[in-house]
């Protein structure tokens, strides 16, 4: 209990260890105390590791060794002194050791003999801690050792040293005082407090770091600076603990050292100045301090009258009464200081007026503040000396709301200017400018970071603000808050009349051009002259009215619908919630105005809700006058427009419920309304969206509603009348809402249309027939340049026969044009003004027939009856776009007129069909007078030479489609689709911009979705790539579910992480069902459908049968397949694989991404190998720090000079290997091994045998990257086109880009070596950011010192010159890193984040380790499983047909006769575009990167669309390079608005304009052909934008580009060819490509020719490249990429065979073992043979389970390998395998487990009189059982792989104590007990003691030598203290005699027990060569043995980079 009393108590946090402090009595110590920290690592705190724990357990674990294990521990650095339980366990060991005279106890023995060796480790403690600021909380407990040393006596001289390291120490912490305050300027209140807590404990050690001893005149200074810090910086940080606990410690070393402070503080008054001058600025250095007496407090004043105090003992300083450094409250508390400057802080001086200014400057501005009598403050911001006044807002409140709330107002001192910043003071942008001519300006924001005397001055600065006329703001005021909206006048007109009008917060502008207000925004529309709609929206007139200020131009809607999208509130009138917020953005929806039916439009899904609100608000029981329906009928059926199954976005869901108090009494809104909830919520599982957030809620009082529709729909009392049809749901909405169906339910000649379209014929004629052109491109020359033999391989012959023939039919194709009378406008005005009067006559004919009924005899009474039910709106009335519903629902026709007989329907129903043709016809003939008037003529003859070729009575849904897309179906487009039709399995071409995204797909929808043919109605599913699918869902949404013929779409987006239940599929399958009874179509990606199937293989291996069953149940629905972009879907790379199994550690991986790592630093540090790349690698350097932009450029050349380069590499990684590869040098004069590891066609005989294993596996993996091809492979890939980082990827690894900056999301690449270099070079590139540094110096910093020496100087020598010396001081060294520090942290990201040491450091540490994780096994879907349908129903069709032959052969390539010459016309039109421009490479001589430099380029070229198809921008976002172009464009004057691109993010088309408005395309009031069209590589496929007619388009080009690619980008021209042009732009390595194969060409081919004109010609030729040459250069890749192509589509088809009838094949196993890949040599074998051997290979695999037609399908696939791969040579491997891999859920995140050391009990050691080794001479001597170390090794099962460490002849033993630490027979070599005591024998050997026994040995000895009876004849060591080396005598040695026994010098014994106790540190020579014959003597197993014995004594974080370590590298 007394003990317990006087031994400290550890923190709250280390209770744990509480049983380590007691310290037993010499004579009553525990037998289990020894064994009891190695008993307990279980119990281990996280911030220790193995070794500290030991040493921590038993630092006082026995009485007599507490100073040598507390020297041992300060030697080996093995305590952490910076954490609080280590300092308490310290302090408690010096207190209980005591100041007492040396010799009084038992443990002060020791003291005299270890002071030197204390004061060698201190002293290597003190330089370590001084540079480390990091571990600060060390610095206390280091002065308490310092000073506790200071008590002992000690020889003359050498106090010295313990109180200079009392004063280091206080220095250094002075030091990081002044460093942390120097990085405090210009932070946030909220980083500067956290400085400020450094400041005061850092303050604080100072204090505590003074010397015991008698101060000097610098002690005492820094004691008391100390002290002013900590009280001047901790107002906030003394409130922690920690603080307050060491404030307390200082607080009483201030006492104890009080008086000498005073003394010399009245001696010399410049210590008290000096103290001052700590918190204050600019102190008069000669002041005249006072005392108070009695106290500690000294006062003075200056010339000034300013009062200075200070109190020495608390560190307290005041300046007339006031704290330094802070603002007094009066000024941070008033209202000015706190709307500008919030809770910012700052370091204030007061000058002699009163007046505070800021010392240092904040964004480079100085700040004055002041108090005013008056109560106010004066705020001036001071610049350059120019001088702003903070005013008061209260005076601005006369300005617009917006000036007064969102700004601030600042007044210019010279010129009493006000300018008007945002409020915060740091933002600095001028927005308004008050001049002081009462002109309140707006600021051009171009120009808002201009000084005030520039914009003074500036002509832009031209307008300034007027009040508006209340007659307009009335008219505007209806729109927008009229506190919101602005007038501007212009500043050099003489009145003041208005010039332009502004709407700020919805970013809306009108300019007044003749007193009319003409919108900025939507171009080409004026404010109309009525603001009111009579007709429609009644009660409702918040909104603003733009019509079209060109009549004629029908591009263009006639009349717009402005409305502020807000709240709808009920009342009358209708009106929106349109709060008064100045701070608010608004958005504004637009509605078009039907041109024929006059209904408004909405574009999107969210437009629509909110147009039902508005009707719905305004609905009342009479129709409304303009739709003759009501506003809730309205409203009804835009809900039924807004059908999705996604999930409702927050706005669109907002609106949903906004309706909710609209549409809660009619119970057919209701109805409707709950199933867009419901289906909107069905599949939300599939978007990611939670079970419990995707749980549908049905409405209130659902009975009761349910109740009342029946009611209404079935009409009680009415046997004859039927409802308003138009109240009634369909039957689907029926059946779904209810579970059943409730409701029952003169003219024109027929031959009108056809004898008029016959007419327009007549308007064109034909052009005589041109003579037939060969084609430009030359098979015979093509072949040339790309085989050198003169044989040709079959896809190349039929490749380019198929090019001929396409181009020659075009030719051949008659040519046409509109003859003269057709380019009369006058014309078509005449046929338009005939047709629209028929159409009305039939218009009028329909329903006057609708409306006649009986009037008189059978039905008259009924008939009245139902002319008052229409009155009453209880009958509908017919309106024109009831015509569309009964062109295919005839029945409707009743609706209107219940008399009519079944032949009167039909007669009538054909009558409206007619109308419907009438209504195609006159938008024709509109479109007719348009191109006529605008002389667009190919346009025009489009239009006439198109006819109807189909029957509307088959697809009268088609012709609706034509009347509300306001077009007509082209004969091509009908062709196509009934191809697809008539022919399934077909894939057809058709040529881009031909319509069949637009047109041809809806048709096709139209006709399949919901026939049921023979049978069910089949499900309609289209594949489309994931890039358009957006994009293709709004406009099917748009034109087909929002539209008359109400198609609904659904999206199915399955993946992996989908969790599915059950229910869930049953969910999906109903929803299915409905798609399919209801007419819908599902629109999903490749990867959607492929999960989908593999997911049903994971659960099947998963024993969930029953959710397989559901899921067979799912894929057995009928379903019709129809593929958009068939070519790119069904494209060979696409794989789809679900990881299975566990995931296991990428095997050989650290020597993987070492020498990968190794090879990168060579290629960016050789000269030779820069040398040999010169010419044929792109190299753009980026300083010495950063690796530099590489990429080799493949060809003919590079191939040639490639095995020197792999040579180069090797001999100059041999020549100096890193750490990791030392051994490498002694392979440098070896051939064999050289060939093996540059040569394909070598194998593993070439390396010399008994190699060991992790060597020969490095050997593979340098093969690999070298011989292999690996690296050269990689290299020719580009950053960010082909592969990239993404961050939002599961994986940190590189991943394949599908096109320039779009990731493939959920892929990855196939080849684990070719996804680590990949990712090193990605990380290079892109760099790390600011968090993955900081990981990366935190497992640096967690690493030994030596370790991060070694890493740290490398990162460093890198990076120094990048900075000046003096700012690198403060990081100079690993030790002085404080990643606490945010300057610190900031310094350090600016040096190191794009260091290549660094980068490669966090890769190999933080990254691969994690993320190369490997499955064994692997699921595998592809292009042959999208192709699969049960029932042979897929069709497809694309642009291009280059990939046809590897297509798989479920489909087949079926182009129309007629449409043989696409490919030939698109050919034509690029030769017809010759200009080929080349971009130069790098960066320009601004340093400006190559996607800058292409935009610039495109925009002086006056291009209107860049469609980036060669990927120049990559490296950029897209809005990056948008916001570019805009600026460019802005400063050319260029007419053109805006820059449409695509945001990825947003997964939407942008319009960014000149106004700063970044919206949505379908939202942006500019349209896309006033814009700058910008393609990414990702949009250069099946994108469509509407450019002008005349518009020039730059297209890019790229390596590896192949025909169909560039003829996609071309077909983003619309109208190529009929007015819009092309230039084509490539890299200059491009250029040189073409160039070179263009002379080859000439040379292979013309090189007999003679004659020097011929030479002349030829040079002049190749001067120019034309687009022809880029076209043969484009067909040689094509024919390339379709013979690489033809093995992968084999082996996948092969794989398709045999799995489709096994799933139990399905799981194959992944082969990601070095062995497998480099071990034997590489030789290119023909395809057709490689096909053949997998060929054998699957069918021995699936022998028993092939059916029939999978060995027939496997047969076609080996016969087209023979077919076209004859003569074709491929390598075996594949590097450029991509796949989509998704892993489970629970496996994508892997968690680090530690391994967990189980609880052990602690052996109880057996008592033995120890004494008797003192006298003894041998082991032998000894009277108890001994045991020979090896012998224990070799007879422990556990220890026996580590015998070898020990010779044979070596005589090491120990005692039984010694070999038993627990009582468990668990392995032994986690337990191993520490080596510490040894007794050393004369006669020779040694006994290793346990620490009980030793410390009973060390009493026995120190007994002996005080009483000097006999000589011992042996000696006592302490091992650690003798391991330093073999030279000199060692400290602590018992009995201290001159000659030391013998084997204590015998090296290998001694080498073997230090490799034994972990030791990595070998210094001395002796042991270095002691060392080096152990491990050659060990063999192959030396580094894993000695590796493992230092990780289980808890060491390994030494290992690396060790002298351990480099001695096994190099062996």
């Amino acid at each position: 209990m007394l003990a317990d009393h006087w031994t400290e108590r550890m923190p709250a946090e280390a209770q744990d260890l509480q049983w380590t402090l007691p310290l037993p009595d010499v004579g009553d110590i525990a037998r289990t105390r020894g064994n009891e920290g190695l008993a307990t690592q279980h119990a281990m705190p996280k911030w220790m590791k193995k070794h500290e724990y030991l040493a921590f357990c038993s630092l006082r674990a026995f009485p007599c060794q507490q100073l040598r294990k507390l020297l041992v521990a300060l030697q080996e650095q093995s305590l952490p002194l910076a954490q609080p339980a280590v300092q308490h366990m310290v302090r408690q060991l010096l207190h209980h050791v005591g100041p007492v005279e040396q010799g009084e106890l038992y443990w002060k023995t020791d003291v005299g003999a270890l002071l030197g060796e204390f004061q060698e480790a201190l002293e290597s403690l003190v330089d370590e801690f001084c540079a480390k600021p990091r571990d600060h909380q060390a610095l206390p407990v280091l002065a308490d050792i310092l000073n506790y040393f200071l008590l002992w006596p000690k020889p003359p001289g050498p106090d010295d040293f313990w109180v200079q390291g009392c004063r280091r120490l206080s220095e250094a912490a002075m030091q990081w005082v002044k460093d942390v305050l120097n990085g405090m300027q210009g932070l946030d209140s909220e980083h500067q407090e956290k400085l400020r807590a450094k400041v005061c404990l850092y303050g604080l050690y100072a204090v505590l770091c003074t010397p015991s001893s008698p101060l000097t005149y610098a002690d005492a200074d820094r004691l008391v600076k100390g002290l002013v810090y900590a009280q001047n910086n901790g107002s906030r940080a003394l409130n922690g603990h920690d603080c307050a606990h060491v404030r307390k410690m200082a607080d009483a070393r201030a006492v104890q050292h009080l008086h000498e402070v005073l003394h010399f503080a009245e001696a010399s008054p410049t210590l008290i100045t000096g103290a001052v001058a700590a918190a204050l600025e600019h102190v008069p250095e000669s002041m005249q301090w006072r005392r108070l007496q009695g106290s500690a407090c000294f006062h003075a004043q200056d010339a000034q009258g300013h009062l200075y105090s200070i109190n020495l003992l608390r560190g307290i300083v005041l300046m007339d009464g006031y704290p330094p450094r802070q603002l007094p409250a009066t000024i941070t508390g008033h209202p000015l200081f706190q709307r500008s400057f919030g809770q910012s802080a700052f370091d204030v001086s007061m000058d002699a007026t009163g007046r505070f200014h800021t010392s240092r400057p904040v964004d480079g501005c100085f700040y004055q503040f002041r108090e005013l009598p008056s109560g106010g403050i004066r705020v001036t911001e001071v610049l350059e000396g120019r001088s702003l006044r903070l005013l008061d807002p209260a005076c601005f409140q006369h300005f617009p709301k917006r000036l007064h709330d969102l700004h601030s107002h600042w007044q210019d001192e010279d010129t009493g200017a006000i300018v008007f910043r945002p409020v915060h003071f740091r933002s600095k942008q001028i927005d308004f400018l008050y001049s002081t001519e009462d002109e309140c300006c707006p600021v051009p924001e171009h120009l808002s970071m201009r000084s005030v005397g520039e914009l003074l001055e500036h002509e832009e600065v031209k307008y300034m603000l007027v009040a508006l006329k209340q007659k307009a703001l009335d008219l505007l005021g209806r729109f927008e808050h009229p506190d919101f909206i602005h007038a501007y006048a212009r500043c050099d007109c003489d009145d003041d009349s208005v010039a332009k009008v502004e709407l700020p917060r919805i970013n809306m502008a009108f300019n007044v051009e003749e007193d009319i207000l003409v919108s900025r925004d939507y171009r080409g529309y004026r404010l109309a002259d009525t603001q009111k709609l009579a007709d429609t929206l009644v009660d409702f007139d918040s909104y603003l009215v733009l019509q079209r200020i060109d009549p004629n131009d029908t591009s263009l809607p006639s009349i717009k619908i402005i409305v502020q999208n807000a709240e709808v509130k009920e009342g009358v009138p209708l009106s929106l919630n349109i709060d008064t917020d100045s701070s608010s953005s608004k958005e504004a929806v637009c509605f078009d105005v039907h041109e024929r039916f006059k209904h408004l439009q909405a574009e999107t899904v969210q437009s629509r809700l909110f147009l039902a609100s508005l009707y719905a608000g305004t609905d009342c029981d009479v129709p409304d006058p303009r739709l003759q329906v009501t506003g809730m009928e309205a409203a009804l059926d835009l809900l039924r427009q807004c059908w999705i199954n996604r999930p409702l976005t927050k706005k669109e869901r907002s609106c949903v419920e906004g309706l909710l108090k609209f549409c809660s009494r009619p119970p057919f809104a209701v109805n409707v309304r709950h199933e867009l909830l419901r289906s909107s919520n069905q599949l939300a599982i599939l978007h990611g969206v939670s079970r419990d957030q995707a749980t549908f809620q049905a409405w209130p009082n659902q009975d009761i509603v349910t109740a009342a529709y029946v009611r209404e729909a079935r009409m009680p009392g009415w046997s004859f009348f039927e409802p308003n049809s138009r109240r009634l749901l369909t039957s689907e909405e029926e059946l779904r809402c209810f579970g059943t169906r409730v409701g029952s339910r003169k003219a024109v000649p027929e031959s009108y249309i056809e004898d008029f379209e016959a007419e327009l014929k007549s308007f064109v004629e034909e052009k005589p027939v041109t003579v037939v052109r060969e084609p430009t491109i030359s098979i015979d020359r093509q072949l040339v340049w790309m085989r050198s033999e003169s044989a040709s391989s079959p896809i190349a012959v039929e490749m380019m026969e198929e090019l001929r023939q396409s181009w020659n039919v075009h030719h051949q194709a008659v040519e046409k044009e509109v003859n003269q009378n057709g380019r009369q406008a006058v014309i078509w005005d005449e046929k338009l003004q005939t047709v629209t009067s028929l159409r009305e006559q039939m218009s009028d004919f329909i329903v006057g027939t609708l409306q006649k009924f009986p009037g008189a005899g059978a039905g008259s009474d009924e008939a009245a009856i139902f002319r008052s039910r229409q009155l009453s709106n209880m009958a509908p009335k017919v309106i024109a776009r009831d015509f569309l519903r009964a062109a295919w629902q005839p029945a409707v026709l009743r609706d209107f007129n219940p008399f009519l007989s079944q032949a009167s329907e039909n007669k009538l129903h054909k009558h409206v069909l007619l109308l419907l043709k009438l209504y195609v016809l006159e938008d024709k003939l509109k479109r007719l007078v348009a191109h006529a008037k605008g002389q667009v003529y190919p346009l025009m003859l489009q239009e006439l030479l198109v006819s109807r070729c189909w029957d509307v009575q088959e697809h009268p849904e088609w012709l609706v489609f034509e009347v509300e897309g306001g077009l007509q179906i082209r004969p091509v487009q009908y062709q196509v689709a009934k191809k697809l039709m008539d022919d399934p399995g077909s894939v057809v071409q058709l040529n881009m911009g031909e319509g069949k995204t637009r047109v041809i797909l809806p048709m096709l929808i139209l006709h399949w979705a919901g026939r049921d043919g023979a049978g069910e109605p089949r499900l309609l599913r289209i594949t489309a790539l994931t890039s358009l699918l957006h994009e293709l869902y709004d406009f099917m949404h748009r034109h087909l579910c929002a539209s008359v013929l109400l198609r609904r779409v659904f999206v199915m987006p399955f993946h992996r992480d989908v969790q599915l239940r059950p229910d869930d599929i049953k969910q999906m399958i109903s929803c299915l069902d409905f798609c399919r009874q209801s007419g819908g179509v599902v629109l999903v990606a490749p990867e959607h459908r492929l999960s989908l199937q593999l997911k049903w293989h994971e659960l099947r291996l998963a024993g969930k049968h029953e959710m397989c069953q559901l899921l067979a149940r799912l894929s057995s629905i009928p379903v019709r397949d129809l593929l958009d972009e068939s070519d790119e879907v069904l494209r060979h790379k696409y794989q789809l694989i679900y990881a299975v199994g566990s995931p296991i550690p990428l095997p050989q991986g650290p020597g993987r991404w070492e020498t990968a790592t190794a090879l990168l630093r060579v290629l960016q540090q050789s000269e030779r190998v820069a040398q040999l790349l010169s010419g044929k690698a792109l190299r753009e350097p980026r300083g010495e720090q950063a690796f530099d932009r590489l990429r080799f450029i493949p060809g003919r050349d590079f191939d040639r000079v490639m095995p020197s380069i792999r040579l180069a590499l090797l001999e100059d990684l041999m020549e100096s290997p890193p750490y990791e590869l030392a051994w490498l040098a002694n392979y440098r004069a070896q051939g064999p091994v050289l060939r093996f590891l540059t040569m394909p066609d070598a194998d593993a005989s070439c390396l010399p045998s008994g190699l060991p294993e992790d060597r020969f596996h490095t050997m593979l993996a340098l093969r690999g990257f070298l011989a292999c091809a690996v690296l050269e492979h990689c290299m020719q890939k580009r950053h960010s086109v082909e592969y990239g980082v993404w961050q939002k990827h599961a994986k940190r690894l590189a991943i394949p880009y599908k096109a320039s900056n779009t990731p493939s999301e959920r892929s990855e690449f196939g080849h684990p070596d070719c996804a680590i270099v990949l990712t090193l070079l990605s990380y290079f590139y892109d760099g790390l950011s600011r968090v993955q540094l900081k990981q990366a110096f935190e497992v640096l910093l967690s690493y030994d010192e030596s370790v991060q020496k070694g890493h740290y100087d490398a990162w460093f020598s890198l990076s120094q010159s990048m900075r000046p010396i003096e700012e690198t001081m403060t990081v100079r060294v690993a030790t002085m890193i404080d990643l606490s520090s945010e300057p610190q942290l900031d310094l350090l990201y600016d040096l190191f984040h794009m260091n290549f040491e660094t980068i490669a450091f966090w890769v190999c540490q933080c990254v691969f380790p994690k993320e190369t994780s490997q499955y064994p096994n692997k699921l595998v879907a592809n292009a042959w499983n999208l192709a699969d349908n049960q029932d042979g129903l897929v069709s497809g069709f694309s642009g291009t047909d280059d990939n046809h032959r590897v297509l798989p052969l479920q489909v087949t390539q079926q182009n129309l006769p007629h449409l043989a010459g696409t490919n030939g016309k698109m050919i034509n039109m690029i030769m017809d575009n010759p200009v080929f421009l080349s971009l130069p490479p790098g960066q320009d001589q601004e340093g400006n990167p190559s996607w800058l430099r292409a935009a610039r380029f495109a925009v002086e070229r006056g291009v209107h669309a860049l469609i980036d198809c060669g990927a120049l921008t990559a490296g950029a976002l897209n809005a990056d390079i948008a916001e570019e172009i805009l600026r460019l464009l802005a400063d050319r004057g260029s007419p053109l608005q805006g820059v449409v691109y695509f945001d990825a993010s947003k997964k939407d088309w942008i319009i960014s304009d000149r106004h700063g408005r970044c919206l949505p395309k379908n939202r942006s009031p500019v349209r896309e052909h006033e814009c700058f069209a910008f393609f990414d590589e990702a949009r250069s496929r099946g994108a469509d934008l509407k450019l002008a007619k005349n518009a020039k388009a730059m297209v890019t080009v790229g390596l590896r580009c192949g025909k169909d690619k560039l003829m996609q980008a071309i077909g983003r021209m619309r109208m190529l060819g009929k007015g819009q042009t092309l230039e084509f732009l490539a890299s200059e390595e491009v250029s040189k490509k073409v160039r070179e194969m263009v002379q080859r060409d000439q040379t292979e081919g013309k090189g007999r020719q003679k004659g020097k004109g011929r030479l002349k010609a030829l040079k002049e030729e190749r001067a120019q490249l034309t687009s022809q040459h880029l076209l043969e250069w484009v067909m040689a890749n094509t024919v390339a990429a379709a013979e690489e192509a033809l093995s992968e589509w084999a082996k996948q088809g092969l794989l398709f065979s045999s799995t489709r009838a096994a799933p139990e094949l399905a799981v194959l196993d992944e082969t990601v073992e070095l062995s497998a890949f480099y071990k034997e040599a590489v030789v290119p074998r023909e395809v057709a043979v490689l096909v053949r051997g997998e060929a054998e290979r699957t069918e021995q695999r699936a022998a028993s389970s092939l059916r029939d037609s999978d060995r027939e399908l496997m047969q076609k696939i080996q016969h087209r390998a023979e077919q076209y791969g004859n003569g074709v040579q491929v390598a075996a491997g594949v590097l450029d395998e991509e796949y989509e891999r998704e892993l489970e859920v629970e496996k994508e995140v892997e968690k680090e487990v530690e391994r967990q050391v189980p609880t052990m009990t602690p052996y109880h050691e057996e008592e033995w009189d120890v004494s008797q080794v003192v006298h003894a001479d041998s082991v032998v001597s000894l009277k108890i059982e001994t045991f020979s170390i090896p012998d224990v090794f070799a007879a422990t099962h556990s220890l026996n792989r580590y015998k070898s460490i020990w010779p044979k002849v070596i005589k090491v033993y120990c005692t039984r104590n010694f070999r038993q630490a627990i009582n468990e027979a668990a392995g032994l070599d986690e337990y191993l007990r520490p080596v510490d005591a040894v007794v050393a024998f004369e006669s020779g050997g040694l006994l290793l003691l346990s620490e009980r026994e030793g410390e009973q040995a060390l009493v026995a000895f120190w007994t002996a030598q005080v009483a000097q009876a006999t000589r011992p004849r042996a000696c006592f060591v302490n091992m650690p203290l003798w391991r330093k080396g073999f030279s000199s005598q060692p400290a602590g040695l018992l009995p201290n005699v001159a000659d030391v026994p013998r084997v204590l010098c015998d090296p290998p014994a001694l080498v073997s027990l230090q490799v034994f106790m972990g030791d990595t540190s070998f210094k001395d020579v002796a042991q270095q060569e002691s060392l080096r014959a152990l491990a050659t003597s060990m063999g192959r197993d030396a580094a894993g043995v000695m590796k493992q014995l230092v990780r289980l004594r808890g060491m390994l974080h030494r290992y690396e980079r060790s002298d351990l370590a480099w001695m096994l590298n190099s062996l």
